[in-house]
Order: C-alpha cells, then structure tokens, then sequence
C-alpha cells in the first residue's frame, strides 16, 4: 500500500501547483479563516451532495467575498507585492 500511495505522489506531484500565498500573513485570514473556511466547505458540500445546484456556486463566492475573502486577498496581494 504504501509503495502504491508513493508512486501516486511522485507521478501526481510535477503536476500539482503550489499555493502562492504560503509565507504570507494575513490579519483577515488569521482572525475569519475559519469562518470563510466553512462558507466554502459547506458551499462544496451542497453542491456536491445536491442540496444545492452548481449554479449556486457564484453566490457561495458572494457570500465569501463579502465575509471577508476580499480583505483577505488585498492583505495577501500588499503582502506579495512588498516581497518582491
């Protein structure tokens, strides 16, 4: 089992694509990353399972967005910026 989940990872890995904000902080994210979190997991979740249709899912961005997803980009963005 174990040597099957390692050639997975190393087929699977040079294809995967790093998170651009790993090493940047961001006070939103720290303080509502939970709760933005589960907006997204739920929103996943009702779509997934049919509680909702996928066309739902630009309101679940919404409603995201407007907990505090969009603060938590332009932290991220001003942090990225005064890295480079």
């Amino acid at each position: 089992m174990a040597k099957a989940v390692y050639d997975w990872q190393k087929a699977s890995l040079p294809k995967s694509v790093g998170d651009p904000a790993n090493g940047l902080r961001s006070a939103t994210q720290v303080s509502k990353g939970a709760q933005l979190g589960q907006i997204i997991g739920d929103g996943i979740a009702a779509i997934t399972f049919g509680r909702k249709p996928l066309s739902a899912w630009p309101d679940v961005v919404a409603q995201w967005r407007q907990a505090g997803g969009d603060q938590v980009a332009a932290e991220l963005a001003k942090e990225h910026a005064a890295n480079q």
